[in-house]
C-alpha cells in the first residue's frame, strides 16, 4: 500500500468515524 493511499483512506474513515486511523495502518506505513 503506497502512502498516498493510506492518506486518502486516512481521510475517508475520518468523514465516517471520528476515530483515528487504526494503529495496524499507521504501524504498516512506518514499516
Amino acid at each position: 500500500m503506497e502512502f498516498s493511499e493510506v492518506v486518502r483512506r486516512r481521510r475517508m474513515v475520518r468523514r465516517y468515524s471520528p476515530e483515528a486511523v487504526p494503529r495496524e495502518v499507521l504501524e504498516r506505513v512506518v514499516e
